[in-house]
């Protein structure tokens, strides 16, 4: 019963994050409604379980947010999880402690290796099916807004959520770490 429990709040938490993205995608106004809400969301479940629920989250979610995209279909699915295997790999072994530097160089990077990932990926399907049409320097625009809003977006959610939630809060690490005397 639990584990089905487990489910539900997943699934419920799965379909609002793509309902709030669909919302800020087309109710912001410009540069704004760059901000991938999806991983933003994903990247802090990574950060708040530290486990690797969050890739089996980011498939089912990726795999939904693909039915509402103009790109070849597994475009985003593909990129979304290999840039968040790559950054869940880089928060394990590399940036250890959870401080906002950590989490806003950590979003940095992955959403600069998710975009990386999608243009590579993307062209190889356009060189593939031998068709016209690279989209040009203003989603390389539209990409290096989506990176840094998406980014501070996290960072301040983060900075929020670090205030109430004892577990995100590197203070209490360090201080629970400290030798009493």
């Amino acid at each position: 019963m639990r584990y089905l429990l487990k489910i539900l709040t997943y699934t419920a938490i799965t379909f609002a994050t793509i309902i709030i993205h669909l919302l800020v995608a087309s109710l912001f106004y410009y540069p704004f409604n760059h901000i991938h809400v999806v991983y933003i969301a994903l990247l802090w479940l990574l950060l708040y379980t530290g486990s690797s629920i969050a890739l089996w989250v980011a498939v089912v979610l990726s795999f939904f947010l693909e039915l509402f995209v103009t790109t070849p279909f597994g475009v985003n699915t593909i990129s979304l999880v290999g840039s968040l295997m790559v950054v869940s790999w880089f928060l394990l072994n590399v940036l250890t402690n959870r401080s906002i530097t950590t989490v806003l160089s950590a979003s940095l990077m992955g959403l600069v290796l998710y975009r990386l990932f999608f243009l590579i990926i993307l062209s190889v399907v356009i060189n593939l099916a031998r068709s016209q049409g690279w989209p040009g320097k203003e989603m390389i625009i539209n990409m290096i807004w989506e990176i840094l809003l998406s980014a501070a977006s996290l960072a301040l959610i983060y900075f929020v959520s670090s205030r109430f939630i004892k577990r995100l809060n590197p203070a209490y690490v360090n201080v629970s770490a400290r030798p009493r005397l």
